[in-house]
């Protein structure tokens, strides 16, 4: 499974042990590099961006009182350290401003939810506008955490008249594929996915630059979204380009740090007040 674990299911109880005695021998687990050793090699580089001057002001207010006014005169709360760290995560990337959302409770009675909503300016989306020349005659595929971001950079390739699939939550299994199978032919030449949505189960070996504009806690969801582009079919390629952009001395350096090993998950991050003043300064 996307955990690395091994699940057996249809077996009667009982023809288990003669089922394990019988596949277990024959079965040897291999890193990708060991049975696929002719698969391109990854080329990674980081492009620091800035926040503007917007994100910049909420990020820092929320940094240090874990209160941000916006711009709209709202007042964003974060209640608890993880609440507040996410949040952050979101101002690294983008601008955003405070929704509300009305739903019904379990008494039957309306209630109102806050969401932060993305907006421009979103320093990500314009820093990969700024750098389209660098993708001329390249296949890219870019992943996102957020929809919202994804939605928002989707927009911004729309007004440039640029043609591109997606591939998010909620769609249909024929407009997914239908967005894979344009991409793959090269009829478009960018795809924008979630790591969630586009993360598994999808072929994009057309792809020979990968772009996180977020990336996500958990290093299996990562793997598995550079497993996206290279895997069996993007041997054409003498090399995938895997570009990262960082917001510089923020929580996305915790987020690195945990995906390198040198940090615990977000969980343990927000439980350590220490971990958690390092995180939010950048200083990791």
């Amino acid at each position: 499974n996307v955990w690395g674990g091994v699940v057996v299911s249809g077996i009667k109880p009982e023809r288990r042990a003669e089922f394990d005695a019988t596949v277990t021998p024959r079965i040897r687990r291999m890193t990708q590099e060991v049975v696929l050793p002719y698969l391109p090699p990854i080329i990674k580089e980081r492009r620091d961006v800035e926040m503007s001057p917007k994100q910049k002001k909420a990020y820092t207010q929320l940094a240090e009182k874990m209160i941000a006014e916006l711009d709209s005169g709202s007042v964003l709360v974060a209640g608890n350290s993880l609440t507040q760290s996410m949040r952050l995560l979101q101002f690294a990337s983008s601008y955003g401003e405070l929704d509300l959302i009305e739903s019904v409770g379990k008494d039957g009675w309306p209630v109102q939810h806050e969401r932060l909503v993305l907006s421009h300016p979103s320093s990500k989306v314009d820093a990969f506008m700024e750098d389209l020349g660098d993708f001329e005659g390249r296949s890219v595929l870019v992943f996102t955490v957020s929809s919202q971001l994804l939605h928002l950079l989707s927009d911004a390739l729309t007004k440039k008249n640029i043609p591109h699939g997606m591939i998010v939550g909620g769609q249909t299994s024929i407009e997914r594929q239908t967005h894979i199978d344009d991409f793959q032919a090269g009829t478009t030449k960018f795809i924008l996915a979630t790591i969630e949505a586009g993360g598994t189960g999808i072929t994009l070996t057309a792809a020979d630059t990968v772009v996180y504009l977020q990336r996500s806690w958990s290093l299996i969801n990562m793997e598995q979204s550079q497993r996206r582009a290279r895997r069996i079919g993007s041997e054409i390629h003498e090399s995938i380009l895997q570009i990262d952009y960082v917001t510089p001395n923020t929580m996305e350096e915790a987020v690195i740090a945990a995906l390198e090993g040198k940090l615990a998950g977000l969980e343990d991050i927000v439980r350590d007040k220490e971990l958690l003043r390092r995180a939010l300064s950048g200083d990791v």
